[in-house]
This record gives structure tokens, sequence and C-alpha cells, in this order.
């Protein structure tokens, strides 16, 4: 049996769940996430709701959906920058400038994944895991090799483990992200990462 048609039709499917999505998110940062109802998510695209939940069961998981697309680039841009540099405390310092800089470009989808989740940046890294969102995983543990080899070049502290000191880092990035989606003026990202950095490496660079 020729397996084009089920391909055809799985790209089709694909793609009106990613037009939805862009629909949804316009709608939501539209309305805000706790206002918004599914009857003007749909009216973006002038569908019937009972389209969206042919794709979609709720809003919940509409922002999930939203959350995950956000992140997956998030973390795609943040493995490019690492790879440029064969350096690994180099590597780590490009990641956090990558995502910085993925926060101050999507603020408005930050603003909107913030405020509907109680404790912010908090919430939003757990959310992450109950998501089982693969790239987030796999981003930690690249960082942890990256954090490994620097302690094994002596360019990061020993007395900490690997993965502590990622953990570190990802609240720190998550903090900041919180701080370009919510403060006016937004600040500037390189500034920023000057301080930032500094204070990292003030804290894991030397010691045991």
């Amino acid at each position: 049996m020729d397996p084009q048609p089920a391909n055809l039709r799985d790209r089709l499917h694909a793609a009106t769940a990613q037009a939805l999505l862009d629909a949804a998110e316009k709608a939501m940062l539209k309305y805000g996430y706790d206002k918004v109802t599914m009857q003007q998510i749909a009216s973006e695209t002038g569908c019937a709701p009972g389209t969206f939940y042919l794709y979609f069961k709720s809003k919940q998981d509409l922002f999930e959906a939203i959350i995950n697309r956000h992140m997956t680039t998030l973390f795609e841009c943040t493995r490019a920058a690492m790879d440029g540099s064969d350096n690994p405390l180099e590597k780590i310092r490009l990641g956090i400038l990558a995502c910085f800089r993925f926060g101050q470009e999507n603020k408005l989808f930050f603003q909107v994944a913030l405020t509907a989740l109680p404790m912010r940046n908090r919430a939003l890294r757990v959310k992450l895991l109950e998501m089982g969102h693969t790239e987030h995983a796999e981003m930690s543990r690249y960082s942890i090799e990256q954090l490994r080899k620097a302690q094994e070049l002596g360019l990061v502290r020993k007395d900490i483990p690997a993965e502590t000191l990622d953990e570190f880092l990802d609240v720190v990035i998550f903090s900041f992200i919180e701080q370009l989606a919510m403060v006016d003026p937004v600040p500037d990202v390189q500034e920023k990462l000057r301080v930032v950095w500094g204070l990292i490496t003030g804290g894991i660079v030397g010691g045991a």
C-alpha cells in the first residue's frame, strides 16, 4: 500500500495544529491567558471552537503546546550558540547569551507564560519537567557535560557537583528571562550578561 496519503494527512494535521497554535498565542497575548476563551481563540482563525478540540483537549493543552514550541526553539538556539566555541566555559557563556537574547526577542510570550504560572520562573521550570520536555533535559545534560570538562581543566571549582552548578545556572537564566519579560524598559542584554557572568564566575571559578 502506498504510504503517501497517510504521510500527507500527517503533514496536513501538523500544519493545521501549528496554525491553530499561532492563533491561540495571538489571542492569549491579546486577552491574557486567564481571560481568553476558546471562542476568542477560534475567532482568531475564523474556525469553530470545535475544530480546536479535535487537536487540543483544553486551553491548558494549548498553553502547554505553545510553551513546548517556544522552549524547543530556545534550546535549539542555545545549543547552536554553544557549538560556536571549543572552550567549555565559553560554551556556557554563549549559551546564556543566547537565552537572554531569546527572552528579549520573545518578551510577550514570556509575559503570558509567566503571568499564567503563579510562581513564575520556578513554575516554568517545573512545568517543563512535568511535560517531559526532552530538549530541556538534553540541554541540562549537555550543560553538565561542559561544566565537568571545565572542572577537569581547572576553569571551574571542583568542590561543587556539576549538577548543582547547572541548577544554579538554570535559576539565573530563567530569573533574568523573567526580568526581561516583566520590566520596562527592557534591560540591555549585553550589559546584563556582563554583570550576570561576573557574578556567576565569581561564584564558580576558583575554590577547591
